[in-house]
C-alpha cells in the first residue's frame, strides 16, 4: 500500500484540480516553463477545473477545504502503472492512462484529472493494478472494469470492461479487495482469501496453474486481515501478524530463495526472520513490511529499494536511518516509501528516474529521504510505479512522480519531481 487544511506550506506552485520502461532522465528546471508534452486531451464534462497557484508563501497553506477523502476508510488511494484511483466521500474517481477502460467512465480516453467512476453502493476501499481497476462497497461486493484477459475482472468472461461490473456474485461479504497483474483476490470476513484470473503466474495461490474465471480459495492464508498485490504476486497479513506470500519470487520478493528470474511459487509462503506484522506491501519486485518499530524489505535491490546497498535477497532486511515508528509503508516498482509516527515526515528511497521520491531530483537514493512540505499527518501511502501518492488525515491527496498519461491528477502531462496537490470529489 497497502492513509490536508493546512498542508504542504512549502509547494511553490500546487495545483488543485476538481474533479516498465526504461528509467529516463528529467529536466533540471523544478516547475518553471516545463518542457511542454502535449496539451492533455479534451475531458469535455470530465473537465472539472485547472490549476491555481497557491503561492509560494511558506505560511500561506492550503486554504481549508474540509475532508475530500473520508479518513476512515480501508484503502483509499490505489496506484498502478500509468493510472491512479481514490475515493471521496463513497465514490471512485481514477484519472491517467485508460487504454483498456481502467479509468471506468466508458471510453479509452487518457483522463488527467480525476473522473467520476460509477460504483453501485458506497466504495469503502479501492485497488488497482496493471490496466484494471476494482472497489469494494459497504455491503461486501465487489466490481472491477478495464482489461480483462484472463478474466480477472471475474465477470465470468474475457470481455474488456470500461465501466464497472459485478465480480464473483458468489462473494457478498468481502472486507478487502486487491488487484494484481492479472488477478483480482479479496479477504472474506472469516478471513478465507479468494482468487481468480490468471494461473500460469501463481496469482491463485490454490497451488495449481490453471486460469481460473470463479473464485478459487487461496491455501495456506485463513484467518487473513489484509493483502495487497502487484504485478506478480500477492502478499496477506495473517491473523497472528505474519505475512503470506505466493506468486512471482524471481528476485527472492516472497521470501524464498530463488534462482532465476522465472521462479514462481504456486503457494503460499511466509518469509523469515519477520513477526508482528502491521502492513505489508508488494511492489514490482520487492516487498516491504512494517512491524510497531521497524520496516524490512526483501527482494530486488538493483536500484537500493531495500533501503541499504547489497544484492537481491529474499531475506528481509531492516531499513537504517529512519527516525521514529513507521505508521505506513509503500513499495513501488523501484522505490519505496514511509510515513513515520508524528505525521508530518515521509521518507523515500531507491529509484528515481522520474521523481517519484519526491526529492526534487532524479538522482537515486540508497537510504531513506526526507520527503519536504508536509505539515499534516500522512495516514496512507502507495506507490506505483514510477509514481507515489499520500493521503493524509484531513483527506486532501498529494502525488509525485511520472506523469506522462496524467496519473498524478494535475490536469497536465508534466512530471513533477515534488508533490503535488490534488483534489479529488466534485
Amino acid at each position: 500500500m497497502a492513509r490536508l487544511a493546512p498542508l504542504l506550506p512549502l509547494l511553490a506552485a500546487c495545483s488543485l484540480i476538481n474533479p516498465k520502461a526504461d528509467f529516463a532522465e528529467e529536466g533540471d528546471d523544478l516547475g518553471v516553463d516545463p518542457v511542454d508534452m502535449g496539451s492533455p486531451p479534451d475531458l469535455g464534462d470530465t473537465d472539472l477545473g485547472g490549476p491555481r497557484d497557491l503561492g509560494s508563501d511558506p505560511d500561506e497553506g492550503v486554504p481549508d477545504m474540509g475532508p475530500i477523502i473520508d479518513p476512515s476508510a480501508r484503502q483509499q488511494i490505489a496506484l498502478s502503472w500509468v493510472h491512479t484511483c481514490a475515493i471521496a466521500d463513497g465514490e471512485v474517481y481514477c484519472w491517467g492512462g485508460n487504454g483498456n477502460g481502467q479509468i471506468g467512465d466508458g471510453t479509452t480516453m487518457r483522463r488527467t484529472s480525476p473522473t467520476l467512476v460509477d460504483v453501485p453502493g458506497e466504495a469503502i476501499e479501492v485497488s488497482a493494478m496493471g490496466y484494471q481497476s476494482c472497489a469494494l462497497n459497504a455491503d461486501g461486493e465487489i466490481y472491477c472494469w478495464g482489461l480483462n484477459n484472463a478474466g480477472q475482472l471475474g465477470d465470468g468472461t474475457r470481455t474488456e470492461r470500461r465501466t464497472p461490473v459485478r465480480a464473483q456474485p458468489s462473494i457478498d461479504d468481502a472486507v478487502r479487495v486487491s488487484v494484481g497483474g492479472e488477478n483480482v483476490c479479496a479477504v472474506r470476513e472469516n478471513g478465507d482469501v479468494m482468487c481468480w484470473g490468471r494461473g500460469s503466474g501463481g496469482g491463485l495461490g490454490n497451488g495449481g496453474n490453471t486460469e481460473s474465471l470463479t473464485p478459487v480459495q487461496v491455501t495456506d492464508a485463513d484467518g487473513s486481515l489484509d493483502i495487497d498485490g502487484s504485478g506478480g504476486h500477492f502478499c496477506t497479513r495473517t491473523a497472528d501478524d505474519s505475512a503470506a506470500c505466493w506468486g512471482w519470487n524471481g528476485y527472492g520478493q516472497l521470501g524464498q530463495p530463488f534462482s532465476s528470474p522465472g521462479d514462481i511459487v504456486f503457494s503460499p509462503v511466509s518469509p523469515p526472520g519477520i513477526s508482528g506484522i502491521d502492513e505489508v506491501s508488494a511492489g514490482g519486485r520487492h516487498t516491504c513490511a512494517r512491524t510497531a518499530s521497524v520496516v524490512a524489505c526483501w527482494g530486488w535491490n538493483s536500484f537500493e529499494q531495500l533501503g541499504t546497498p547489497g544484492a537481491d535477497t529474499e531475506n528481509p532486511v531492516v531499513v537504517p536511518g529512519l527516525p521514529s515508528l513507521p505508521v505506513a509503508i509503500a513499495a513501488g516498482g523501484s522505490h519505496t516509501c514511509a510515513a513515520m509516527d508524528g505525521g508530518d515526515e515521509v521518507f523515500c528511497w531507491g529509484g528515481n528516474g522520474f521523481g517519484q521520491l519526491g526529492l526534487g531530483d532524479t538522482d537515486p537514493h540508497s537510504g531513506p529521504q526526507r520527503v519536504s512540505g508536509f505539515t499534516s499527518t500522512v495516514v496512507e501511502l502507495d506507490a506505483g510505479d514510477y509514481h507515489t501518492c499520500a493521503r493524509l488525515d484531513t483527506g486532501v491527496l498529494a502525488c509525485w512522480g511520472l506523469n506522462n498519461e496524467g496519473q498524478l491528477g494535475t490536469g497536465t502531462t508534466d512530471d513533477s519531481l515534488t508533490p503535488r496537490v490534488v483534489v479529488v470529489g466534485p
